[in-house]
């Protein structure tokens, strides 16, 4: 019983990490249509040296063609980053995946018009 007692306490410790942890609540695309897409994470953390944005990667028509990695979140509300693209056909499709360090992540999709 005592066992079982200590077990659950550690699992419910453990699983307040998780949770305070949560992928980005949104993303922000600004394509300029001819030479840069802007992305807005918006992912507010208490400590951004400890959880932050890792990852964001760029796809065009589902190819990899953009990522870069982060250590760290300099701002609490999330983070601004812009990737050269020139100019697309329209129709193609940018989306955008951001990555939480420690959990989940989120992806967007924009059509070229």
């Amino acid at each position: 019983m005592r066992f079982t007692i200590t077990a659950a306490l550690l699992l419910l410790l453990s699983l307040g990490s998780v949770a305070s942890a949560h992928p980005p609540s949104e993303i922000r695309l600004n394509y300029d249509g001819e030479k840069k897409l802007e992305v807005r994470v918006i992912h507010g953390v208490d400590n951004g040296s400890k959880h932050f944005i890792d990852k964001v990667e760029v796809r065009l028509d589902s190819k990899l063609v953009a990522e870069k990695v982060f250590a760290s979140q300099l701002s609490p509300k999330g983070l601004v980053v812009a990737f050269p693209l020139g100019a697309l056909a329209p129709g193609t499709v940018i989306a955008v995946r951001a990555h939480c360090n420690i959990f989940g992540s989120r992806e967007v999709t924009y059509r070229v018009p």
